[in-house]
């Protein structure tokens, strides 16, 4: 985090999104996103313009790498959802930014616009879209796998919390002051 900040002073800062497979967000929450250099172990759509995290200046463009996927199968509310990251990158020279033509969202199966960032120092994950499919109608609004609308924002703004400062006695200590509103 630290390194981020630097850099960020340095070359500055810009938003992209980050799509990928509800199996993989465990993994992303836990430990952020990663670059894999072993070649034993791939990224989930390759490395068609090298090494690095693959991120994207459009939304749809994420959601086409976020699948819907399976997520807790006895919920009366959804069973199935998308997450898709909202991320920040260095804006520097070493991170491969490319437009298309915009004809399609995909081209040869690949999108218009992508960003290649080549150290997982230069990303950071700020927010997280989960969208939910299938979800029921409640008396009081709406919900999402049980949850109402306030504490899907509380658990949105936890998560940002941890992935932001990775401190989490204080954002347990957070929790609490919140939950007593």
């Amino acid at each position: 985090a630290a390194r981020f900040e630097a850099l960020a002073k340095t070359h500055g800062v810009r938003k992209a999104y980050h799509g990928s497979k509800p199996e993989k967000w465990f993994s992303i929450i836990s430990s952020g996103l990663r670059v894999f250099k072993d070649r034993d172990v791939l990224q989930s759509n390759g490395s068609a313009f090298g090494e690095g995290i693959y991120l994207t200046d459009t939304l749809e463009v994420a959601q086409s790498f976020a699948p819907v996927g399976d997520g807790f199968p006895s919920s009366s509310r959804t069973s199935r959802f998308r997450c898709v990251a909202v991320c920040e990158y260095i804006d520097s020279p070493l991170v491969h930014r490319t437009k298309k033509p915009p004809a399609s969202f995909l081209v040869d199966g690949l999108p218009h616009n992508y960003i290649v960032v080549p150290d997982e120092d230069y990303v950071r994950v700020t927010e997280l879209i989960v969208t939910g499919f299938a979800a029921t109608p409640t008396g009081n609004g709406w919900s999402v796998f049980g949850l109402g609308p306030i504490s899907l924002l509380i658990i949105a703004y936890l998560l940002m919390l941890l992935l932001s400062s990775g401190n989490i006695s204080s954002m347990l200590q957070t929790a609490r002051k919140l939950m007593k509103l």
